[in-house]
């Protein structure tokens, strides 16, 4: 058992480990002056590097904390000392994430997230060896045995669970595919041309002219508007491809043996494969549930399940994932054996169809007046016949996605849950508990209010300044339910 009432300082791997986050930050800096090749230019880069190295020793010397019976004691500060006292109530989450370096040293870094970091912009981080990790995280969650992460390993043995699940590779798979890629399809043509006309300007190379000999340009412009199209889409659809293939071994790599368990007080996640991240939700933490759906995951009918909660989902390019994917009877399972809480029974509210015209009018216009009108006079006059069938797919997408909108559409409320659901190209419910909805905002303009419907704007408690689930143009008489239901 580790000592109390004495400070311990980080493992000798946080000096490395920042060291690396330093350098990484200067890397700019360091390359410019690499590039200059000359002897001013290694002095610069080894200064930096030596003035990386002793932050990074000063900064482990001065992290110190301690736990107590009911709190946490952090010291940190190179010139100016702050020390936190955070009692282990106000704690949210405690995440173990183990990346390549933690693995080499057999050491963990611990995550803690509460309310008082937040207030200080601070995030407190703990390096320490993997047993004392899971002492510590056991011993702020009060637990007695050593159960909740310390055989996720060996899962399968693990019966008293209330619930578990690990992700198959059929599932990572579906979830690769699904995600949505067309914009990375177009984004990619253009990074390849980027990158083919730097490699000419660098090398002075003529790729791009070998490219349009070999191809011979005027025969493939003689076989018509159609097939020029066609072979467009064909190109498109093969980059489509490609990025799909990557996208499915990168998320192979990072869901790596996704592992969900429900155990009696908390959520347990774990999954990684060369950064394994394992995060202790408590229940009573959980502020919403979240299922998201791109056109693709519509059409198929799964969704990515996530949690609102302060500690998970708050760092760059993380997803607070309860699980990555399932169906709607995957769903109920969860809602029935995982948070029951959030089971919702009540009257799902939809907005009347003398309102479709404003999903569709509204977006057309500004698609056509921002849009469509700048483009047709930018694309010369020769290209008319293509402009024309390009604007009206456009058209008729748009319209098609303000429908969409609309049947995605509702919001509905009871003594103990508002949901809250909305979005074209990517539609999101939101299920959110009544006890952290922070307020309701209602608005409408003058053709709104002709037509008896409003937007609303519901802001809820999280660690995001974003978070607002906004839906718009419902019925304006779900003001009285609202009134007789919420408790703001």
């Amino acid at each position: 058992m580790m000592k109390q009432d004495k400070y311990k300082k980080n493992h000798i791997s946080f000096i490395l480990e920042e060291i690396i986050k330093l350098v990484n930050g200067l890397v700019i800096f360091i390359a410019l002056s690499i590039a200059k090749f000359d002897e001013g230019g290694i002095y610069v880069t080894l200064g930096l590097v030596v003035l990386s190295i002793i932050v990074s020793i000063l900064k482990w010397i001065t992290i110190k904390f301690y736990i107590k019976d009911s709190e946490l004691i952090y010291k940190s500060g190179i010139i100016n000392s702050k020390k936190l006292e955070i009692p282990f109530d106000k704690i949210n989450t405690i995440d173990i994430n183990k990346n390549i370096i933690d693995r080499i040293f057999n050491v963990c870094t611990l995550k803690i997230d509460t309310g008082a970091v937040k207030e200080v912009g601070q995030e407190i981080r703990i390096k320490v060896k993997k047993e004392d990790a899971y002492e510590i995280r056991n011993f702020i969650n009060k637990s007695n045995d050593e159960e909740i992460y310390e055989n996720l390993e060996g899962i399968s043995n693990r019966k008293e669970q209330e619930f578990l699940k690990t992700i198959s590779f059929k599932e990572i798979f579906l979830y690769s595919i699904s995600k949505s890629k067309i914009f990375w399809a177009f984004g990619g043509i253009f990074l390849i041309g980027d990158f083919l006309q730097k490699l000419e300007e660098k090398f002075n190379l003529s790729i791009a002219s070998d490219i349009v000999e070999n191809v011979e340009v005027k025969s493939l412009l003689s076989i018509g508007l159609f097939k020029s199209i066609c072979l467009i889409i064909l190109a498109i659809i093969g980059i489509y491809i490609l990025i799909s293939i990557i996208f499915i071994i990168f998320e192979i790599i990072r869901l790596y043996n996704f592992t969900l368990i429900a155990g009696k007080n908390d959520i347990k996640i774990r999954y990684g494969l060369l950064t394994v991240k394992e995060y202790s939700i408590p229940r009573n933490k959980i502020y919403a549930i979240r299922y998201k759906q791109n056109l693709l995951q519509q059409l198929f009918k799964i969704f990515q399940i996530e949690v609102v909660t302060v500690g998970y989902g708050d760092e760059k390019n993380e997803q607070a994932i309860l699980y990555p994917v399932g169906n709607k009877n995957f769903i109920n399972l969860i809602l029935k054996s995982v948070l029951p809480t959030f089971k919702f029974d009540g009257e799902i509210n939809k907005p009347s169809k003398h309102v479709l015209s404003r999903f569709i009018i509204k977006r057309t216009v500004i698609l056509i007046v921002f849009f469509i009108i700048p483009l047709f006079f930018i694309i010369p006059k020769v290209y008319l016949t293509l402009k024309l069938i390009f604007f009206i797919i456009l058209i008729i997408l748009n319209i098609f996605l303000g429908f969409l909108n609309y049947k995605n559409t509702s919001l509905s409320i009871n003594k103990d849950l508002v949901v809250a659901s909305s979005g074209s190209i990517e539609k999101v419910t939101t299920l959110i508990k009544q006890e952290y909805l922070q307020s309701v905002e209602i608005r409408e303009n003058p053709f709104q209010k002709k037509k008896s419907v409003c937007d609303y704007k519901l802001y809820i408690y999280s660690n995001k300044l974003g978070d607002v689930v906004i839906i718009r143009n419902m019925n304006s008489i779900l003001l009285n339910t609202i009134d007789e239901n919420l408790i703001l």
